[in-house]
């Protein structure tokens, strides 16, 4: 979750990525006669042509308050090197969101080698998208892409316990927080760890 967690190509949830998810309206573009739904999701690599979006959406330290290691001032080199770091690691899989043909956020499932039957999610909303809905359905979105491809049973969201709008997320897409002690690390408050099925 995202975890709603931080990495170096960030995913969205705060350090597990607890990354905040819709906050506050904007206009944007999209069209929101009809609620969002599943099928209107897709999800894709980012490529080195984002780049320059890339750069746009995520130097932000709005979008990097519950997050591990804001890179900021961003330029579109570092775009570069996070895209690729996201896409040449076997650690982890990173997919740029789309809705309605536009780039709306990221998720990224991050693999233990230990743990074969559970992966550890985090995703986020870029900030001109905050408001409109998108984070629970892009979330079970997801869940029904990847159930379909890798072999996970569970999934896992490591939230900062301040987030209260991805923890609300996480909820509505069918978490439920673990009983297991509150993680804390360093730079950051309390974490808490949420589970879901997939």
């Amino acid at each position: 979750m995202q975890s709603a967690a931080a990495e170096a190509a960030p995913a969205a949830a705060a350090p597990a990525e607890a990354a905040p998810a819709d906050a506050a309206p904007a206009e944007a573009g999209l069209m929101q006669k009809e609620r969002p739904r599943v099928k209107d999701f897709k999800f894709r690599p980012w490529d080195v042509t984002d780049a320059q979006l890339y750069k746009e959406q995520m130097d932000n330290e709005n979008i990097w308050k519950f997050m591990d290691g804001y890179p900021g001032p961003m330029d579109v080199k570092m775009a570069v090197d996070m895209i690729e770091l996201a896409n040449n690691s076997d650690a982890h899989e990173v997919r740029a969101v789309e809705y309605q043909g536009r780039v709306v956020g990221q998720v990224r499932l991050m693999f233990d080698k230990d743990v074969e039957t559970c992966a550890e999610l985090s995703y986020l909303i870029f900030e001109p998208y905050w408001g409109k809905g998108l984070a629970v359905p892009m979330i079970h979105a997801y869940r029904c892409d990847f159930a379909v491809r890798l072999p996970y049973r569970t999934m896992t969201a490591v939230i900062d316990k301040r987030n209260e709008a991805s923890i609300a997320v996480a909820k509505k897409a069918g978490f439920w927080r673990m009983d297991l002690p509150v993680l804390r690390r360093e730079s950051f408050g309390e974490l808490l760890i949420f589970q879901a099925l997939i």
